[in-house]
């Protein structure tokens, strides 16, 4: 059901809103990730090693938001 599906994407994105203005962690946890991603870009580290790392700052936003 297409309603349904948008009504789930907004659910997620309330859900990360909300994580944003109210977990100081989460916070913290997202800056840090755009620095390193930030990084990559400007030491010129590769493909593969940037997903990687993308996949591990995926996992702890994820952990950060379900503990």
């Amino acid at each position: 059901d297409k309603r349904s599906l948008l009504q789930s994407f907004k659910n997620a994105f309330d859900g990360f809103f909300h994580c944003l203005k109210t977990q100081r962690n989460f916070r913290i946890h997202l800056y840090a990730a755009a620095l390193a991603l930030s990084l990559t870009y400007f030491l010129k580290i590769g493909r593969l090693e940037t997903l990687i790392l993308f996949s591990f700052i995926s996992l702890v936003l994820i952990l950060e938001t379900y503990y």
